[in-house]
């Protein structure tokens, strides 16, 4: 509100979701003022704020344009894709692998991947984020450093992001620069998607059966990651 130049606004993450709640504030030390005035219909600002608003998905797009605003959605990837070349390596037993956060791993598939785990015994599932005790075809890798986490996932042959509210995956970006096969909740040009879980099982069971990268997806991520206005690099 404070700006007088050109306003842009990229919605990620749980901004939009504090929006919809009216959070005026931010969810961390201000959480109590924020409840306190979310009576107020916040998002009425960006009626007499203009902005050039930016979202990374149809999801996002969607829900802001029910709030009034619309947005031009643009996919970010917060690293750099000169670091994630081309790396698939073709496997009978696949491995696939997904990050979640404690006290929200639902979110990202916890329990659908401990359901499904069973009739897809050829896949490993690598949980990153949370600490379970392993078992079966599944592994939980708990916390790990940035840098171990892309090491260790250029060893594998996919991932799954399985949250059905979210901005563009960094997961998904990955394994889609590395040539691998991301399977989202979301739909996006190129990448796997799915919508119930049998369609899920035959992605992960046609995952086995490839033996070339998945050059389609990273042309797509290569070609609409982070194409803003602000990029010097897009100038």
């Amino acid at each position: 509100m404070a700006h007088k130049g050109k306003r842009f606004v990229l919605w990620a993450g749980g901004d939009l979701l504090n929006l919809e709640r009216g959070y005026a504030f931010s969810d961390g030390v201000e959480l109590e003022k924020s409840k306190r005035w979310s009576f107020i219909p916040w998002h009425w600002i960006f009626r007499l704020f203009k902005a050039d608003h930016y979202c990374e998905n149809e999801v996002e797009f969607e829900r802001l344009y029910k709030l009034g605003i619309k947005a031009k959605i643009v996919p970010s990837f917060l690293e750099d894709v000169k670091n994630f070349d081309i790396c698939f390596k073709p496997s009978k037993k696949s491995h696939v692998y997904i990050s979640a956060r404690e006290g929200n791993s639902e979110a990202y598939g916890e329990s659908l991947i401990e359901r499904i785990a069973p009739e897809v015994p050829d896949i490993t599932f690598h949980f990153y984020g949370i600490t379970r005790p392993s078992h079966d075809n599944i592994v939980y890798h708990g916390n790990v450093s940035a840098d171990q986490f892309n090491q260790d996932i250029r060893n594998y042959q996919g991932c799954i992001r399985a949250n059905e509210s979210d901005g563009f995956s960094e997961l998904v970006a990955k394994a889609s620069l590395m040539g691998q096969y991301a399977i989202s909740r979301i739909r996006y040009d190129g990448i796997w998607h799915y919508r119930k879980k049998s369609e899920l099982i035959i992605l992960l069971k046609l995952l086995a059966e490839k033996t070339e990268p998945n050059l389609e997806a990273r042309e797509w991520v290569l070609k609409n990651v982070n194409k803003y206005p602000w990029n010097s690099a897009n100038k």
